[in-house]
C-alpha cells in the first residue's frame, strides 16, 4: 500500500480494532488482516454527507447506522437512490434532515427531531417512535400529514 497513513483512522469501539475509511486500497487492506471497516463518515458521533454513507445498505434498501453514532447531519441521505428504510442506533440523540424514506423507527434514545427534518419525504407512509406520545416536539417533522403517520409505541 503506497503511501497510505492509517493515522486518525484507526479507533478501538467495544474492544475492537476498526478502521474509518472510505479509500477502497484502505478497506481491502484493512479487511485482508481481520480489521473491521466503517465505510461512514462519522465526526464527533455525528454521521455526515458522504456516498459511503450507503455502503451497508441491503438488498431492500434498508441501512443500518453503526452504534455510536448520536446525530445524523443534515442533508446525510439527500437524493440517495434506493433507500427505503434507516435502522436507527440506541445511541443516536438527533435527527437534523433525512430524505428518501418509506418507514423510519426512532429509537427512545432520541431526544430532537428538527422541524424540517422529513420535508421533502413524499414517500414516507409511517414514523414508529419508540417514546410515549408528543415527547419528541413538533410531530411530524415536516413529513406530509394524511395517510402518514406518526406511531408512539409506548403509552
Amino acid at each position: 500500500m503506497e503511501n497510505s497513513n492509517f493515522a486518525g483512522k484507526l479507533e478501538i469501539i467495544k474492544g475492537e480494532i476498526v478502521l474509518n475509511s472510505t479509500d477502497e486500497t484502505e478497506i481491502r487492506a484493512a479487511q485482508a488482516v481481520g480489521i473491521e471497516v466503517n465505510p461512514h463518515i462519522i465526526v464527533d458521533g455525528e454521521l455526515t454527507s458522504s456516498g459511503a454513507n450507503l455502503a451497508l445498505m441491503d438488498e431492500n434498501g434498508a441501512l443500518t447506522i453503526p452504534e455510536g453514532v448520536t446525530k445524523i447531519g443534515n442533508r446525510v441521505f439527500h437524493a440517495k437512490k434506493g433507500m427505503t428504510e434507516i435502522i436507527l442506533p440506541d445511541s443516536l440523540k438527533e435527527i437534523s434532515y433525512c430524505t428518501g424514506l418509506t418507514t423510519i423507527y426512532i429509537p427512545n434514545s432520541v431526544e430532537k427531531i428538527n422541524n424540517d427534518a422529513f420535508n421533502y419525504d413524499s414517500n414516507l407512509m409511517r414514523i414508529q417512535i419508540d417514546n410515549t406520545p408528543n415527547s419528541i416536539e413538533g410531530a411530524p417533522w415536516g413529513a406530509p400529514i394524511g395517510d402518514r403517520a406518526v406511531e408512539w409505541l409506548r403509552q
